[in-house]
């Protein structure tokens, strides 16, 4: 059974190399691995060492990759949102530009951010109208088209939605001539 649970090693340790992590990444020292095993002589006592040493400090750092990647992925779509938030702009315009499958971006960036990428666009959109209402004296109607909102009621109703008024109402309440 020793020879079958050195081969065993051995695999964990080649997808370990081939997975490009380290021995400093698990915590282990290589030279001590083999000495550490056949040590060993209960199969619970295997099988936590396995466990402990080396599959659990697996799984750990490839989730710390995986999570590394989807913040990775959401930063991209985000900076795509902040860059051409005033253009027509698709989840499915993102996933071509980063090699992706739509499903899978919109699943990554809801856990990410706890919105889905038309909310957080939206959002976005609506903090560049609040910006625009304040510090400049665009139309109401320019805004809108501006961010996309073909129809002018529609986007009034999305601010008073998520502001409690009308943007005329918070332009005249935070804007240059309300302070």
């Amino acid at each position: 059974y020793q020879i079958s649970l050195m081969r065993l090693l051995n695999r964990i340790l080649t997808l370990k190399q081939e997975s490009g992590i380290g021995f400093d990444q698990l915590g282990i020292r290589r030279d001590t691995l083999y000495r550490e095993l056949l040590e060993l002589q209960m199969s619970e006592e295997i099988e936590g060492w396995f466990r402990d040493r080396l599959i659990v400090p697996l799984l750990r750092v490839f989730g710390e990759r995986r999570d590394s990647q989807y913040h990775n992925l959401s930063e991209q779509i985000m900076d795509m949102i902040r860059n051409h938030y005033d253009a027509e702009l698709t989840l499915e315009d993102c996933a071509a530009k980063l090699h992706y499958n739509a499903n899978y971006l919109s699943s990554v960036f809801k856990n990410e951010t706890g919105y889905t990428f038309t909310e957080y666009l939206s959002h976005y959109r609506l903090q560049m109208a609040k910006r625009w209402l304040t510090e400049t004296d665009m139309t109401v109607k320019d805004i809108a088209e501006r961010l996309k909102y073909y129809n002018s009621n529609n986007f009034i109703r999305a601010f008073r939605k998520q502001e409690g008024m009308t943007p005329g109402q918070y332009r005249a309440k935070y804007g240059a001539a309300g302070e």
